[in-house]
């Protein structure tokens, strides 16, 4: 038997052998690693991919700090503007345009220019008021026109005769034929304009959940002021 001090010896230089195994080891791993690291960088099939957006790419600047381009979203198309409406109970069959919110000078406040619904040559103007949804779309999608105004007729002059399930047809800029049926007729009074009365418009303005179409009117006379605005709210026929 081999005395103490021997073995002990021997067993460092196997320990020693062993530890310096371990460590060619781990450097042939390390250096194929960093070799298949190297190769995939250049593969194409790692750097894109179809269906997948491109990373931004730093460039350096000349005072030597990353700079980064930011990627361009893609912009999204704006859903179809309404261009025409048809409500075959009334005899309506008009061009669609944009009620813009302006300025009030008088008052600080925006509000709608239905002005602008009455053009030379065209008294059959309706408008889609700014703000509101666009027919087919969720929300609610309010459409305006005169009832009278400088002494003619209106386009909507006799919204009020409309009745539950009356059909109305807009047709939207990519041709498609949005089909409503009417489910109420209101007429609101205007003539204190105190907060309960506004209150009450607002309720047929305001936005909703679910699509529908609201058509909006002065009512109750036939010359200014006029004490009423008529209401006419409609579902999408599916």
């Amino acid at each position: 038997m081999k005395p103490w001090g021997e073995r002990l010896g021997q067993g460092m230089v196997n320990l020693l052998f062993a530890a310096g195994g371990l460590a060619l080891l781990a450097g042939v791993l390390y250096a194929g690693y960093v070799t298949l690291q190297n190769w995939a960088i250049q593969q194409d099939q790692f750097l894109a991919a179809n269906g997948i957006a491109p990373l931004s790419v730093p460039t350096i600047t000349p005072t030597g700090k990353p700079s980064f381009t930011p990627t361009p979203l893609p912009t999204p198309t704006p859903p179809p503007r309404p261009v025409q409406i048809s409500i075959p109970a009334i005899g309506v069959k008009s061009s669609i345009v944009s009620v813009l919110l302006v300025n009030d000078p008088r008052t600080g406040l925006l509000n709608w220019d239905f002005g602008s619904l009455f053009r030379p040559g065209r008294k059959d103007l309706v408008g889609h008021l700014e703000g509101t949804s666009l027919p087919g779309q969720p929300g609610n999608a309010v459409l305006g026109g005169h009832n009278w105004g400088y002494g003619i007729k209106g386009v909507f002059v006799h919204l009020g005769r409309l009745k539950a399930r009356d059909r109305i047809t807009v047709i939207n800029e990519a041709g498609d034929n949005l089909v409503y049926e009417v489910v109420s007729v209101e007429r609101v009074k205007w003539r204190r304009k105190t907060p309960t009365e506004l209150a009450r418009h607002l309720g047929y303005l305001a936005p909703t959940g679910e699509e529908r179409l609201t058509l909006a009117s002065c009512g109750g006379a036939n010359f200014e002021p006029f004490p009423e605005r008529i209401y006419v709210v409609a579902r999408p026929v599916r």
